[in-house]
């Protein structure tokens, strides 16, 4: 069954909704905009996550204060739906994701699975586009960073993200298993995904964040879009919405213009299990470091066990480079089940 709300009563375009969370067993709300047209009509429609930053939740953006009204106009022109989620861990404390330094890993809750929760939520309940080619992320900040995470590890239900001025790296995973997640270097994992960067010339993050543009380059990441703004950490001006409309601009064109998957698919990953492409992987990973699958087809595979991060980008690219870790092989009993109904469409 489809909620079909109207807000033809409200003053706002959007309604700050609730659903029960199985994956932090308590309800979690989300700010929604739906077009005009859609309490009449039956049509469905793409939809656009928004990830927000530190300090922030689905309904306030303290570092930036978006112009919330406003986004409602873009919605509407572009035909989309947006929402956007709450990545608070604890009321009472501002750091959202469960990400970051050692000591900032405190909660066994992991993002990766309410991502999958709450996807599954909306196009259960909305009149959604439920396929990867018409779902899409936006995030700012620490949300831009959790936005190529996500995008990485699902690449198979996102097609198209916008990470605007993100976080450059944090370690991500339980509090006594926990792995560094450089963004630089896991472009691998988005290759099937079209990926825009939003830097600013007076940001604190610019040239770490120049170092992930660096690494998508030198990664060859096939669709890549990179822009330099004006002004400090940031999306836009008081009143404007200029800076969003570029990064949902962005989101709806590959909406509307697929890109051809690639033929082969490389993945890190640093949990022991996980499902990607119609393939299930399962390990007894129980230290930190990453799983990597090489240049997957149904001919075969790749699989190497580097321990920390991958492999570091040449000075040249990306100064100063962390130094190269060695592909470490290690014994892990692995089982590998094929939904050969998923690599027949992919292949």
């Amino acid at each position: 069954m489809f909620a079909a709300p109207t807000f033809a009563q409200q003053a706002v375009p959007y309604r700050d909704l609730s659903h029960d969370s199985k994956v932090f067993g308590k309800p979690r709300n989300y700010r929604l905009y739906l077009p005009k047209s859609y309490g009449q009509s039956t049509d469905r429609y793409p939809v656009i996550y928004f990830f927000h930053g530190f300090g922030g939740r689905y309904n306030r953006e303290p570092n930036v204060k978006p112009e919330y009204e406003l986004l409602g106009d873009l919605v509407e022109k572009y035909q989309v739906i947006m929402v956007m989620w709450d990545g608070n861990m604890d009321e009472t404390k501002p750091r959202p994701y469960n990400v970051g330094n050692h000591a900032d890993i405190i909660y066994p809750i992991q993002m990766k699975d309410y991502f999958l929760e709450f996807v599954t939520y909306i196009d259960a309940n909305y009149r959604t586009k439920p396929d990867r080619d018409h779902r899409g992320i936006i995030g700012f900040s620490m949300g831009g960073f959790t936005s190529m995470v996500m995008a990485g590890r699902y690449p198979d239900m996102v097609s198209a993200i916008t990470n605007m001025v993100g976080s450059p790296e944090f370690f991500i995973g339980y509090p006594d298993n926990h792995t560094f997640f450089p963004a630089r270097y896991m472009f691998e994992n988005l290759k099937d995904v079209s990926v825009r960067m939003h830097n600013m010339d007076s940001c604190a993050l610019v040239y770490l964040n120049n170092e992930v543009k660096n690494g998508a380059i030198w990664d060859g990441q096939p669709i890549f879009e990179y822009w330099m703004g004006h002004g400090p950490h940031k999306v836009d001006d008081p009143g404007e919405t200029k800076i969003f409309e570029m990064a949902m601009q962005f989101v709806v064109n590959r909406f509307k213009n697929p890109v051809p998957l690639q033929k082969t698919w490389s993945h890190y990953d640093l949990y022991a299990e996980f499902d990607l492409w119609g393939y299930t992987v399962k390990s007894n990973k129980n230290e930190p470091g990453h799983l990597y699958l090489r240049n997957v087809s149904p001919a075969g595979f790749g699989f190497y066990t580097p321990a920390g991060c991958p492999t570091a980008l040449p000075s040249k690219t990306a100064p100063p480079p962390l130094p190269p870790l060695p592909s470490i092989k290690r014994a892990y009993s692995m089982m590998w089940r094929c939904t050969g109904k998923t690599l027949k469409n992919r292949y």
